[in-house]
This record gives C-alpha cells, structure tokens and sequence, in this order.
C-alpha cells in the first residue's frame, strides 16, 4: 500500500511539471534558432533597416537645405539685378544721350534743357515717361511732347510746338498768339509774318475760342482778299474784320467762310461802302 501511494504522488509531481512548463518547452521545440530567425529576422536585417532610416533622414536634411540655399540665391540673385537695373549708374540717364526731335535749334531748347537736368543720373527705369512728358508739355511753346527710353542710358523725345499764327497789341509791345489764344512770347515790334488780331473777351475760354474762328476764317480766305485785311476782331460770339482802307467787313461766326468771302470781294469791288455785313452771306448788307 505504502509503495502504490508513493507512485502516485509521483505522477502527480510529473503531471504538475508538465502542465507548468510543458508550452514552454514546447514553444522552444518548436521555434529552433533557425525558424526563429526565419520568422523575426536576424539581428544583421534590424542593423540594415536602422541604416536605412538614418539614410533618408540625412537624405531629407540634404534636400531641405539644398532648398533654401537655392532660395537664398534666387533672393540674392533678384536682389543683385533690382539694385543693378534701379540704383546702379550701369542705366543712368546721360545728357549726351538724350535724343530731342521736333524743335529748330534754340527754339525753346533752353527750357527743355532746364527741364530734363534734374534727372540726369537718374536710372532709367526710376524715371516716369508721363512725368517726363507733363514737365514739358508745361512749357509754353510746347503743345505736346512723347517720351520713351533709348536703352541702356538715353532718353527719345518728340516735341510738337505752338505754331505762331497772330500777334495782338499789349501796351508799348506786341504778344505772339497761336490758334489757341496761347502767349507764346512778346516782342518789341509787330512781326511782319503774322496777322494781327484784337480779342474782345473776358475769360481765357472765350480767349480760345475767339481765336479759333479768327483762325478758321483766316484759313477760308482766298489770298486776294486775305492781303487787304489788316485786322481781325473778335469777340466770344462774332468776328469783324478791318480792312488796309479802314472799311469793316461784318463776319458773323466762323460757318460758310468760303461763301462769305466770296460775296465780300464782290462787294468791296463793286459797291463802295463804309460796312459790309456778310453774317448771312445770301442776304449782304452794306451802309
């Protein structure tokens, strides 16, 4: 009995064995060095795996930076031409290379000179073409002026003047006018070349306006008339013209010029009168 009894409690130490370590030793039965190798990798693919992120990591740090040295550069580089092109004497306006077309020599050169030397120097990119063109349009004799840049350094400029077209008496002296009304210069003696012209009117908008129908008639006139006439009047509605024999040729407005005169050269030679009223050229009076 005693030794059935000890049997026992010996399979039962060896079932408890088993049952505590019996997975375990299973587990190392089945995953020998080389399965387990197999089946987690080896150390040496772990080594490899780590050297690979470090690669790319550096690789990323590499193209980070190549980036913004490239952006630096770009920066730099723009930088470098902006200050070439806008501050750098490489695109300085030269005097000497300032290009005027459009005037007869010393007709109003001085003043266009004096407007132009305060942007020699200037780089030509800094320098503002309708700037340019509004300073000399200010200038009296210029009617217009178009300005465009001569690379690297020089200036085109256009001028259209003032055409002189009559002169009016201004105290001891004479006003040179043109079709505007514009005083482009006085002068000491009346100009042998232009017509002279008396201009009833109380703003420079009638001003302008009187001279235009001076100018329009003048222009209709045939010469043979045109030399027997020694003044032109007008006022902001009408003009008159006085001949070289003190005769007064009533005009009216600037409308069927051609007609008038026409009918006015009739009159002066076929009627001797004092007046001869042409406003309505179809209908003439004289007294």
């Amino acid at each position: 009995m005693q030794e059935r009894g000890e049997a026992s409690r010996e399979l039962e130490r060896s079932r408890s064995n088993d049952a505590a370590g019996g997975f375990s030793g299973r587990l190392r039965r089945y995953f020998t060095p080389k399965k387990a190798s197999q089946t987690f990798g080896a150390h040496d693919h772990t080594i490899e795996l780590d050297e690979r992120r470090h690669e790319l990591k550096a690789a990323r740090r590499k193209a980070v930076a190549m980036r913004a040295a490239i952006g630096l550069a770009i920066v730099a580089l723009l930088a470098g031409l902006g200050w070439t092109v806008f501050f750098s004497p490489l695109f300085a306006l030269s005097a000497s290379d300032v290009r005027v077309t459009g005037i007869d020599e010393g007709t109003a050169e001085v003043e266009i000179q004096d407007k132009l030397s305060p942007l020699v120097g200037t780089p030509l990119p800094r320098i503002s073409m309708d700037s340019v063109e509004g300073s000399l349009e200010s200038i009296v004799e210029v009617q217009s002026a178009s300005a465009s840049r001569a690379w690297p350094k020089g200036l085109n400029i256009n001028i259209v003047l003032r055409e002189p077209l009559a002169f009016a008496k201004e105290g001891e002296g004479f006003n040179v006018l043109d079709r505007d009304g514009i005083v482009l210069r006085s002068a000491p003696e009346a100009p042998q070349d232009l017509i002279q012209v008396e201009l009833n009117t109380e703003s420079e908008q009638e001003r302008s306006k009187a001279m235009g129908r001076i100018a329009t008639v003048h222009a209709e006139l045939p010469p043979e008339l045109a030399e027997r006439v020694a003044l032109y009047i007008s006022d902001a509605l009408t003009v008159e013209l006085r001949t070289i024999d003190g005769r007064v040729i009533k005009w009216g407005d600037e409308t069927e010029s051609k007609l008038k005169a026409e009918v006015a050269l009739l009159l002066l030679d076929q009627r001797p009168a004092q007046v001869y009223d042409v406003s309505t050229p179809t209908r003439p009076v004289t007294s």
